[in-house]
């Protein structure tokens, strides 16, 4: 009888205990004071897909994934089951469960409620796995690189397009430009081109827009933060000019300065020479390359200050059409060639 009377007079505080655990004071249904460990079960990853088939409270995504990784978990038989779940899978590759990306090396938590399994991280705020899916960056980031390099590999083109595109240029990926709208050229940059794409040799090209209102290239300095003074430009048309914006092909304003040789033994002339003296009391001799030899348009100035004439070896048609090869004493000619002959010029 006094058996039956104390269980009936405790069975009221059972009902209603709190359980504390390393305190007298419990505050809630269970209050710990300490750490609570759930123990970890592991779950390999085949095909890319896993099952977490048994109730846990932790699991841990195994094994080597060569692409997302598709979770799928155990049906809890009430609400309120607590499932975190690691992917630690090799490839470097995110995860999926109930809608949700666990990026590679992270945790994310789960909570089934109204019969379906949700993130604790809210839906506003899912994880983005950068290298697998689109994603919004939501504030200032900062990436320290220390003596630590970022690389691009592959045949792709890492862009950025806001206001403008700036990516790598157009041809080979070796440069970069601005790209605004490149069906019809308007880009800015430079770029690493083949021979087979030039049709001659290796090339850097610096490039301007095909687009209208011509813009330019232009070479000069920033002398504050936004004024920029500019040296020499070359225009969309090809015309260049130094420090001036050119009206001809090439545009000088300035004075210009050509090489000066006063020869001290015989001299065939190249592409090393401009003005070329004979000096007085020289038994030099000054020779012209051949017109034909690839020198075309080229000039040359030859001053003979001996008192003497003196052969130029190769023939030029002087100021009367008349074929020469010589320059008369205390004399000038500058001649130049048309692929074909050397002509004087003045």
């Amino acid at each position: 009888m006094k058996n039956k009377i104390l269980l009936l007079f405790f069975t009221p505080w059972l009902s209603f205990a709190q359980i504390g655990m390393n305190t007298t004071d419990p505050r809630t249904m269970l209050d710990v004071n300490g750490a609570v460990t759930h123990r970890e079960v592991s779950f390999t990853a085949a095909s890319n897909a896993v099952n977490i088939n048994i109730d846990t409270s932790l699991a841990s995504i195994t094994g080597s994934a060569t692409g997302i990784v598709a979770i799928t978990a155990f049906t809890p038989t009430i609400d309120g089951h607590i499932l975190t779940i690691s992917n630690n899978t090799t490839g470097g590759f995110s995860a999926t469960f109930s809608g949700t990306t666990i990026l590679n090396g992270q945790a994310v938590a789960f909570v089934y409620t109204n019969s379906a399994w949700k993130t604790t991280l809210g839906s506003s705020t899912t994880a983005t796995d950068i290298y697998n899916s689109n994603g919004t960056l939501t504030g200032n980031r900062t990436v320290t690189m220390g003596s630590n390099n970022l690389t691009f590999s592959g045949s792709g083109r890492p862009e950025f397009q806001a206001p403008a595109g700036l990516g790598f240029a157009k041809d080979t990926r070796m440069g970069i430009a601005a790209i605004y709208f490149i069906a019809i050229g308007d880009a800015y940059g430079m770029e690493k081109v083949s021979a087979a794409q030039t049709g001659t040799t290796d090339a850097l090209r610096v490039f301007t827009s095909n687009f209208a209102g011509a813009p330019h290239l232009a070479f000069g300095k920033f002398t504050n933060t936004t004024a920029f003074t500019t040296f020499a430009r070359f225009t969309s048309a090809g015309s260049f000019g130094v420090a001036i914006s050119p009206t001809s092909t090439f545009d000088v304003n300035g004075s210009i300065a050509n090489s000066i040789t006063v020869i001290s033994a015989n001299l065939t002339l190249d592409q090393n020479h401009k003005t070329v003296i004979i000096p007085l009391g020289s038994a030099f001799t000054v020779t012209l390359p051949a017109a034909a030899s690839g020198v075309t348009g080229r000039i040359y100035s030859i001053i003979n200050n001996s008192a003497s004439s003196k052969s130029l070896t190769v023939n030029y048609i002087n100021l009367a059409g008349s074929s020469v090869s010589t320059i008369n004493a205390s004399s000038c000619v500058e001649v130049q060639s048309d692929g074909i002959n050397w002509y004087q010029i003045r």
